[in-house]
C-alpha cells in the first residue's frame, strides 16, 4: 500500500506520498516537522490526491480548501415544515472554499443562517443574491463567495432561489 501523509486537517494541505516497501523521513523538512495531522493507506498513489471524490452520493458536502481539499462537511437538509424546504444552516466555522452538490436538485447558497442575504463585488459593482451550484457539479467557490457560506436549501430550479 502506499501512505499518503497530510499536513492539513481532514486530509488537505500539503502531503507526501511514501512508495510500498520504501522507508521515508521528515525530519530534514521544517514544512513537515511535528505537523502532521493525518495518514492514510491506498493501493495506488493517485489515491492520495484526496477530493470532490470524498462526498458520498445524494450529499451537499463543503471543503475547506479548494478543488475538494481539507477538511470536509457533509450536510444533511432538514425540513423545514412551512416551506417543504430542504436545506442547512450553519455557522463562520464552515467558512467553505469549494463544494459539490451531490444530489438531485440545484443548491443555492447564502450569506445569512436564515436563507437569506446578498454579495456586493466591489470590482464590478453589482450586487448578488444566492450563489448556486447545479445538481451534480463540484466548484472552487470564487470571491466574494468564498468563506462566506452560512445557509443552503435544495432547489428544483434556480428561480426558487431567495
Amino acid at each position: 500500500m502506499w501512505a499518503c501523509a497530510y499536513v492539513g486537517a481532514g486530509y488537505g494541505g500539503l502531503f507526501e506520498t511514501v512508495k510500498p516497501g520504501n522507508a521515508d523521513q521528515y525530519t530534514t523538512d521544517p514544512r513537515f516537522t511535528g505537523t502532521l495531522s493525518g495518514h492514510k493507506l491506498v493501493p495506488s498513489r493517485a489515491l492520495c490526491f484526496t477530493g470532490y471524490e470524498r462526498c458520498p452520493d445524494d450529499h451537499v458536502c463543503t471543503f475547506k480548501e479548494p478543488n475538494g481539499r481539507g477538511a470536509m462537511t457533509v450536510h444533511v437538509p432538514t425540513t423545514d415544515p412551512a416551506t417543504r424546504s430542504h436545506g442547512t444552516s450553519y455557522g463562520a466555522e464552515a467558512a467553505p472554499r469549494s463544494a459539490w452538490n451531490r444530489t438531485k436538485k440545484h443548491v443555492c447558497f447564502y450569506p445569512q443562517p436564515t436563507f437569506t442575504g446578498t454579495w456586493d463585488d466591489p470590482a464590478s459593482l453589482r450586487e448578488f443574491g444566492a450563489y448556486v451550484i447545479l445538481r451534480g457539479d463540484s466548484t472552487t467557490i470564487p470571491a466574494p463567495f468564498s468563506g462566506t457560506f452560512r445557509s443552503h436549501e435544495l432547489v428544483n430550479g434556480t428561480a426558487e432561489c431567495a
